[in-house]
């Protein structure tokens, strides 16, 4: 039998405390997906020099972090899949939000930015994230866990009932029907 995860493990008896009432479980929960947003922050950042203009890492996973501990106070959480899924809806929808208000500043700059490589990348970095939002939900999951948890195909495999060569090949699928979804325009890095 595998060994399980001390991480996963600590993450479900955490969840299991929630569940049983123990309100001081909800902070320890969202500190678990603190270094795997802040990694993720990071790397949505370093895709969009005018977004790195506007914000830091720290601010970014600063606003997905509150969103998150919110949410685990509101949202009954059912599993560690769930969990996962939460935090990365949380930083799918700060990064969606802070997109929307860069993208919003007078005629004038619009038509300025137009012309700039930055403002059409943090568009693309935008039209992303809101299309892994539409996803249904098994494909939203795969993302979640490949993406926006970094975990391996194995690990996302175990954690979603299939294996690791069904992630494979739903990944290399939806990877298709993303690209082709955005008309090919993907953000850089």
């Amino acid at each position: 039998m595998a060994q399980s995860n001390p991480k996963t493990t600590q993450l479900l008896d955490l969840l299991q405390k929630y569940r049983d009432g123990d309100a001081t479980a909800g902070e320890p929960l969202a500190s678990i997906a603190y270094d795997r947003l802040r990694q993720l922050a990071g790397q949505m950042l370093r895709g969009s020099e005018r977004l790195k203009t506007k914000t830091t890492v720290d601010d970014l996973l600063q606003g997905a972090m509150l969103r998150l501990v919110s949410a685990v106070r509101s949202v009954p959480i059912e599993s560690a899949r769930h969990f996962h899924n939460l935090a990365a809806l949380q930083l799918r929808r700060e990064l969606i939000d802070l997109g929307r208000r860069c993208e919003l500043p007078t005629a004038e700059v619009q038509e300025t930015m137009a012309l700039s490589p930055a403002a059409g990348e943090l568009g693309r970095w935008i039209d992303l994230h809101e299309a892994i939002g539409e996803l249904d939900g098994d494909d939203r999951d795969l993302i979640n866990h490949l993406i926006y948890q970094g975990l391996s195909q194995h690990e996302t495999g175990h954690s979603l009932g299939v294996s690791a060569k069904t992630v494979q090949r739903r990944w290399h699928s939806l990877c298709v029907r993303l690209y082709d979804r955005l008309g090919g325009r993907l953000p850089n890095s």
